[in-house]
């Protein structure tokens, strides 16, 4: 699994969800707790507008060991089937994690899920 290794006590943790090839879809975002089996859903959106896919979490060291998951839904409108969907993980401006996954399909939708693992 991708870690993202962020400064605890340090700015923000920012969260990024991305859509290549401009395909329509959409995403919901997770936030799992390091030691239990339960999350919460801490964001969710669509790729029609990317101005409000950035999602803010605190840097304090209990973020440490949870875990962000993607499920996200695209369309793929590429003559080819291709897509791509990436959740983009930052402290201060620094990219700490970059997780995609992309692909070709013949399906009329793909759905996906991306992980990345705290630690700080």
């Amino acid at each position: 699994m991708t870690k993202a290794q962020f400064e605890a006590d340090g700015p923000p943790i920012a969260v990024t969800i991305q859509c290549g090839f401009a395909d329509p879809g959409a995403y919901d975002l997770f936030l799992w707790e390091a030691d239990r089996n339960s999350r919460k859903e801490i964001g969710a959106g669509n790729f029609i507008n990317s101005d409000d896919d950035t999602f803010t979490l605190s840097s304090d060291s209990g973020q440490n060991g949870k875990i962000l998951q993607c499920v996200a839904t695209v369309n793929p409108l590429d003559k080819n089937g291709q897509f791509s969907v990436n959740m983009l993980i930052e402290q201060g401006g620094q990219e700490l994690a970059n997780e995609a996954v992309s692909g070709t399909s013949d399906q009329p939708s793909v759905t996906v899920a991306l992980f990345v693992q705290l630690e700080g």
